[in-house]
């Protein structure tokens, strides 16, 4: 059994590393500096007892820097939105990659599923864009996995609960890739282009 037990506490500084990421803004510079820090006091310090630790230490900066570069997006990715874009209604083209699930809302209904974007609609033409955003339409619209379509609504951060909460939406978003939700009214803007778009097997 204590053969095992090297593996185990890496696994466990490996998990811990990926939470401390979640909880503490520090830069991927950072944690990848520290990382190799480590790595190089573990070398200095190879015959005597602490380069366990050091191991463990480089092992948790390497796997915070390898959460945090998850976050850091290309320059044309939806999360980099300009403040000037969310103000008013936004015109986009992507695909639907979730199922489309409709959910109670007061006294109707939305649906809500995850879209892809392609391109959006500025005031100097169409841009293409990448990456994913939510989308709660309540427009009623054949909308289904796949679709290639165009959209039209106001885009905000989602809302996230009171302080009191231990669940925050905000952040089971984010890990999610998803930092903006597009909110499209019942009188609003959702048209399908193309059918079939998505991956065939999740289709199936």
């Amino acid at each position: 059994m204590k053969s095992y037990r090297p593996f185990v506490w890496i696994c466990v500084s490996f998990i811990l590393g990926i939470t401390a990421n979640e909880y503490f803004d520090v830069c991927f510079a950072l944690f990848s500096f520290l990382g190799l820090l480590f790595l190089l006091f573990s070398l200095f310090f190879r015959h005597s007892r602490i380069i366990t630790m050091f191991i463990f230490l480089a092992i948790f900066c390497a796997s915070a820097a390898y959460a945090k570069n998850f976050e850091i997006v290309h320059e044309k990715h939806i999360n980099h939105l300009a403040y000037t874009y969310r103000k008013n209604p936004l015109l986009l083209e992507g695909v639907v990659i979730s199922d489309v699930e409709p959910r109670p809302f007061f006294k109707g209904t939305k649906l809500v599923f995850e879209l892809s974007v392609k391109r959006l609609r500025s005031q100097w033409g169409w841009k293409e864009r990448q990456g994913t955003i939510l989308v709660n339409s309540f427009r009623k619209e054949d909308v289904q996995y796949g679709d290639y379509i165009s959209i039209e609504g106001k885009m905000h951060r989602p809302f996230d609960f009171a302080e009191n909460s231990h669940f925050s939406y905000r952040n089971y978003l984010r890990r999610h890739g998803i930092k903006f939700i597009l909110s499209v009214k019942k009188n609003g803007h959702v048209k399908i282009l193309k059918r079939n778009q998505g991956n065939l097997i999740k289709s199936w």
